[in-house]
């Protein structure tokens, strides 16, 4: 399928050999993967992301001391083109920890976390480096985050498994709403206090909470009406008495 798109859409056949970068990764076929990918950077060398995949494969064979300085110059290359991209930084931490150079390692898992802090994994390295060279302060409070990280995504992925599960469990909904509501996660949440209310229309707490996410948002208490998140005014559309 995909050589045939490459033959017939010669501009974007990096979009070809991407796909067919990915399945052969997936199949576990790295020599495959790796020639598609390098094919992809041939094509659109100033793509960050294909930098991105063309190293992580080589770190997989990182013990080729050349493969690990391609994987290095790949990475430097992608954040040079994509200066935002946390997890390019993140990897290039990652390849200077194993080519040896700990500061350089320590400084890219620190700006990969400055740029997204949200982001566990370049805790747990970093926290490791630091513990490595001394600072076990700063290295037990990275490795303090990581754990909470690591808390975090675990108690999402188990309420989002039972929800996956019973998508009518109106306890599983309403404890999913509350955890994204608690994890300031409002429009995951919001999306969620409507499931719940599409089960239960009577679920006040649910109710009050996703007009508060949309009033945080800058809804008025019109524009929550017409949503259908907040109960018209007692006696409105009744043409007023007295």
């Amino acid at each position: 399928m995909w050589q045939e798109f490459i033959k017939r859409d010669e501009d974007n056949a990096d979009l070809g050999y991407q796909n067919l970068g990915r399945l052969a990764d997936v199949g576990g076929r790295i020599d495959e993967a790796e020639g598609f990918y390098r094919k992809c950077v041939e094509l659109q060398p100033d793509a960050d992301l294909y930098r991105l995949r063309m190293a992580e494969l080589l770190l997989q064979r990182r013990t080729d001391p050349k493969k690990l300085q391609e994987a290095l110059i790949h990475l430097e290359k992608a954040i040079q083109l994509a200066p935002q991209n946390a997890q390019a930084f993140f990897q290039l931490g990652i390849a200077y920890r194993y080519a040896g150079p700990s500061e350089e390692a320590i400084a890219a898992l620190r700006h990969a976390i400055d740029l997204d802090p949200g982001e566990g994994k370049p805790y747990q390295a970093l926290g490791e480096l630091l513990m490595a060279s001394g600072k076990q302060v700063e290295g037990q409070q990275a490795l303090a985050q990581f754990r909470r990280y690591r808390e975090f995504f675990q108690a999402w992925e188990t309420l989002r498994a039972r929800v996956s599960r019973s998508p009518k469990d109106l306890n599983a909904q309403r404890r999913l709403a509350a955890f994204y509501d608690r994890t300031g996660a409002s429009y995951d949440a919001i999306k969620v206090y409507a499931v719940v209310l599409s089960l239960d229309p009577t679920d006040q707490k649910a109710r009050a909470r996703m007009a508060a996410l949309y009033k945080e948002m800058g809804q008025g208490d019109e524009d929550l009406r017409q949503l259908g998140v907040t109960q018209p005014a007692a006696g409105a559309g009744s043409g007023g008495g007295g």
